[in-house]
């Protein structure tokens, strides 16, 4: 049997729970629209940007030039001079030269902005790297490739080593050029010649 005296006091408080339940919702409701603008107002004050994934900013990315050397110039020295790829002949132990053209070390790195070393030889002679004695440091030089582009390099520093020591062709880092040709008496050494990287013209 229904409590009627029960029923009755239900009906009489659900107005006024549903009343309570309204207030709870709407006190909710304004307190989230509060604190969200406030953090977006601090956000803004910050600096910050209040982006999704797909809309932030992206970090510029990198041109990666490379290309086969054809000719190098080097302004200072009056060098100017074509240059053909080069191989070592492990049989004869020699390394691919003339007496007219520079030669690019093909186990070595093409020019290139990102890393590696880029190896041009040629004899010591007037015509070709004689002249690399009066380089000073600072002094630029161009190399030219065969997809149109021109590296340009600044002189660094220099080394003799034995004409066995092969350390140049283990070089892991950022861009350089390195020119060798034959010193020291009776074409005994190789120098080194060490040219950072600055840019491509």
């Amino acid at each position: 049997m229904i409590n009627l005296n029960r029923t009755s006091l239900i009906l009489k408080l659900l107005p006024a729970y549903l009343l309570v339940v309204l207030m709870i919702g709407y006190f909710v409701i304004q307190t989230r629209s509060f604190w969200g603008g406030r953090q977006s107002q601090i956000n803004e004050r910050l600096g910050f940007l209040s982006l999704s994934e797909s809309r932030k900013p992206s970090l510029p990315q990198t041109n990666y030039l490379l290309g086969d050397p054809s000719a190098i110039e080097v302004p200072a020295v009056g060098i100017k001079a074509n240059i053909k790829p080069g191989k070592y002949n492990l049989n004869t132990k020699v390394w691919d030269i003339s007496p007219v053209d520079a030669y690019f070390a093909e186990v070595t790195s093409r020019p290139n902005n990102f890393s590696g070393n880029t190896l041009i030889y040629a004899h010591n002679t007037d015509n070709l790297f004689g002249s690399l004695k009066r380089i000073k440091i600072g002094d630029k030089v161009l190399i030219y490739t065969k997809n149109n582009l021109i590296f340009e390099y600044r002189y660094r520093e220099y080394e003799e080593v034995a004409p066995e020591n092969m350390e140049i062709f283990r070089y892991q880092g950022k861009p350089q050029l390195t020119l060798m040709t034959c010193s020291g008496f009776l074409n005994s050494k190789r120098r080194l010649m060490y040219f950072d990287f600055l840019k491509v013209i």
